[in-house]
Formats: C-alpha cells, structure tokens, sequence
C-alpha cells in the first residue's frame, strides 16, 4: 500500500495540524519539525505508537506508523504542554452524509403577512 506523507509542525502556538485523521490499517510517514522560538530543544510523545523524539529547532523526524486500532490518541509536547490529536477511522465509519432537503417557506406566494391588533 501507498504510504501517506504528514507533516507536523511544533510551533510557538501549539501544534500544525492540531487534529490528524488517520484510516485505520493504512501506511503513512511523520515528519515532526520544531520551529518553536521559544522552546528550541523538546521532546514529541505519541505513545499509542510507541513513537518518542527529541525534536530540535530546525531539525526533522520522520517515522512511520499504520494504526491497527481505530479510536481517539494524543500527540505531546511534555515540555509545552502542547497537544495533538489523532483520530483513527476504519473505512466502513466514513459514510457520507445523507442529503439534506431543505424546507420551503410556509407561504411562498404571499408578500406580506396580515397583522390585527387587539385595540382596534
């Protein structure tokens, strides 16, 4: 299978995608890129792939993963307390969405509506 390229960014702000959507079974390469002024040596934690980087400025890390379980994970940065997340899908959860039919005005032809007041 085709390997999916992503990359995530670590950035003053928090992370570039903050949200990744990931098919389970699928192959797909990461690349982490710190380009936090701030904090210019930190760590990349996605432990629900057993995948632990120092990430420095300017550097790049790249692993691959392919989920095998489909559910919620975090990605981390302990020392910014920056986190991501990855949601995990199999084929069959992604339907499409149902048409929507969009409901007409009551009173299509009418172009004002009669208005009585009690005191009249």
């Amino acid at each position: 299978a085709p390997t999916e390229e992503i990359v995530i960014a670590n950035t003053d702000k928090g992370f570039v995608p903050g949200m990744l959507r990931l098919k389970k079974d699928q192959n797909y390469q990461i690349t982490v890129v710190n380009v936090n002024k701030k904090k210019k040596n930190v760590s990349f934690m996605l432990d629900a792939f057993a995948e632990h980087h120092g990430t420095y400025f300017g550097d790049v890390v790249s692993f691959k993963v392919k989920p095998q379980k489909d559910g919620l994970f975090q990605y981390v940065c302990p020392e910014t307390e920056t986190i991501g997340k990855i949601l995990v899908y199999t084929q069959e959860e992604m339907q499409p969405v149902p048409a929507i039919k969009l409901r007409q005005p009551a009173a299509e032809d009418e172009t004002s509506v009669p208005v009585s007041f009690d005191n009249e």
